[in-house]
């Protein structure tokens, strides 16, 4: 799907996944340039990690009080970014 309001593109949904792309993405990038930024995407569904979030707010919430907690979100943001970009990277080198 394609929106005008979007300002980068995203995985949106835990048990159905959308993938929403800002519709100024298919003028902006190449089409290889495109495909990778699909794949990146794509491999957050296939890990699951919009699910593995959910539950991460989950914990956060009920252990609101726990001094590691503000610590984690931060980091696992990261290293499911990483894990998508090095999936994807020797596809489109």
């Amino acid at each position: 799907m394609a929106s005008q309001s979007l300002m980068e593109p995203g995985v949106f949904g835990v048990i159905d996944a959308v993938l929403l792309l800002p519709a100024s993405l298919f003028e902006q990038l190449t089409p290889g340039q495109l495909s990778a930024v699909i794949a990146h995407e794509l491999y957050h569904v296939r890990r699951r990690d919009n699910l593995v979030a959910a539950f991460h707010i989950f914990v956060e919430t009920v252990f609101w009080f726990h001094p590691m907690r503000s610590g984690s979100a931060p980091a696992m943001r990261a290293s499911s970014a990483w894990a998508a970009n090095l999936a994807c990277i020797p596809k489109w080198c």
